[in-house]
């Protein structure tokens, strides 16, 4: 059974997005332990209650016609040991502020990552800064993907909203080859 367009460019999209986010959040954590990565549909605990406890650390990707939001929801006491692996610090040395900076700096790096992938299909895109964005609000917060990403000793969710599907540069990532080399450019920001 063949997909529509738009099927494979949301399973272009997973593979992209999925792809970048777990390098990313993997060698951010420095860990050993074996990694989990489980698509969800909402933000839950074990028992199935709403995680509204969480923070949420955010970053836009801007293409002319289209924006993915990402979005890393965590909780500052499970990512304590996890961040202070990743910074080569005592746990004890990870306050709020190091762990905000940190998740911000980890948006960023998975931010990129999507923006070198998607450019080499002749995308033009722009990073905006990363940026706390306080407590979770299921009201808030919109996602067309979600994933908990997790090791042994905690983890996080990892959520992206695109919103315009249909957007024609968009499209280029089904229409078009990878170019072979990429524009060694500066980074444009928002």
């Amino acid at each position: 059974m063949q997909q529509t367009t738009e099927e494979a460019l949301r399973t272009k999209m997973i593979d992209l997005l999925l792809a970048n986010a777990m390098k990313c959040i993997f060698q951010a954590s420095h860990s050993r332990d074996q990694f989990h990565c489980i698509r969800q549909s909402q933000i839950t605990d074990d028992s199935g209650e709403q995680l509204n406890n969480m923070l949420v650390s955010a970053i836009t990707i801007a293409g002319t016609d289209f924006n993915i939001q990402l979005g890393i929801c965590w909780q500052t006491e499970n990512m304590k040991i996890l961040i202070s692996e990743g910074i080569n610090r005592k746990v004890t040395d990870v306050n709020f502020s190091v762990a905000t900076g940190f998740m911000g700096e980890l948006c960023n790096a998975i931010a990129g990552a999507i923006k070198a992938d998607i450019a080499v299909h002749d995308i033009k895109l722009k990073l905006g800064l990363p940026e706390h964005q306080g407590q979770f609000s299921s009201e808030k917060w919109e996602w067309d993907l979600l994933w908990e990403m997790c090791v042994q000793k905690g983890g996080v969710y990892c959520f992206f909203n695109i919103d315009n599907w249909n957007s024609p540069e968009l499209g280029k990532l089904l229409s078009t080859q990878a170019m072979d080399t990429q524009d060694e450019g500066e980074i444009e920001f928002l």
